[in-house]
């Protein structure tokens, strides 16, 4: 569990304060020091939702990681924590590079959410096995699929540039 925290130290290093920092550096030197003054440029926008974006992610690693750990048998398999820390943070940074240079090249970055929803998985079904055999954990990871397959036809006809369902 050490390790793992020490790991997750790296993760919001490099991730998280750093996010901190480019807004903190930007309101210093800008009219934005103020925050409800209304003066928000287009990288300091981008920064503040990448900053929101990597707290929402990072909730999810820290509980991954800790779960991964739990289940790692030995000190060679945690291995797996560090290759999971390591390329989370590779994906967030990638994320916000391409974030600055278009909302869609945010996507060079969807492996960090990627990552951390298999780790995920793969802990829940764990903990369904422990709890129930195969069985425990079919149920388990069939709750959420069900759940996830709810989101994926709820927000179907979604427009995101009028903001509005649409229809087929």
């Amino acid at each position: 569990m050490l390790f793992t925290l020490k790991c997750l130290c790296v993760a919001v290093l490099f991730c998280f304060a750093t996010g901190i920092d480019a807004v903190a550096h930007e309101r210093l030197q800008s009219p934005a020091f103020d925050p409800l003054g209304g003066f928000e440029t287009h990288r300091l926008r981008i920064n503040l939702r990448y900053l929101q974006n990597t707290l929402e992610q990072l909730m999810m690693l820290v509980v991954a990681l800790f779960g991964l750990t739990a289940y790692c048998p030995d000190g060679e398999a945690m291995r797996a924590v560090e290759a999971t820390t390591l390329v989370w943070i590779l994906g967030r940074l990638a994320f916000w590079a391409g974030y600055h240079r278009s909302a869609s090249m945010r996507a060079m970055g969807a492996s960090s959410i990627a990552l951390s929803l298999l780790v995920l998985i793969y802990v829940v079904g764990r903990v369904g096995y422990d709890a129930g055999g195969a069985i425990g954990a079919i149920v388990l990871l069939g709750i959420f699929l069900v759940f996830e397959a709810f989101l994926f036809r709820a927000t179907r006809g979604f427009s995101a540039a009028a903001g509005t369902d649409v229809e087929h």
